[in-house]
């Protein structure tokens, strides 16, 4: 039997970095909670990323790309209502991958101007979903009706 290759340190820290702020709250992680999660020394820890900062930088920059990528829209299509709804199923379960961006965004916004920054082009490229996935604008009036159910 292949043994599999080892994982390389620096993806192992962005993985367990994102359960543990996902699972306890980003200000509850330290890199020391990160280092003993892991088992390695903080110095290993250290030796990839500076601080928590820019660990929490590089998971968002891998969340950045992704949305950015699934945000993507054609520019000659309106959907149906049953696309919008399968899309924002994929969504959503693409957005609890990263949860804890959204539960801690006060804090992560107040402290880190880069996220900051970079935040504000996603809400821009989600307002423009929000445009292109509105039914009324594409002659289905009675939309708000039918999805009341599908959203209760």
């Amino acid at each position: 039997m292949e043994a599999k290759p080892p994982r390389r340190t620096r993806e192992r820290i962005l993985e367990v970095s994102l359960r543990l702020f996902n699972d306890i709250g980003e200000p509850n992680v330290t890199t020391t909670t990160i280092a003993e999660e892991m088992k390695i020394s903080p110095g290993n820890l250290y030796y990839h990323f500076r601080n928590k900062d820019d660990i929490i930088n590089s998971i968002f920059a891998q969340f950045e790309q992704e949305i950015e990528r699934r945000l993507r829209l054609p520019d000659d299509h309106k959907p149906k209502l049953d696309e919008v709804w399968t899309y924002l199923q994929y969504m959503s379960e693409f957005l609890w991958r990263f949860r804890f961006l959204y539960r801690d965004l006060n804090d992560l916004l107040a402290r880190n101007r880069t996220l900051e920054t970079h935040f504000k082009v996603i809400v821009g490229h989600k307002k423009r979903f929000a445009r292109w996935s509105c039914p009324c604008n594409s002659g289905h009036v009675d939309t708000v009706r039918l999805m009341t159910p599908l959203l209760a």
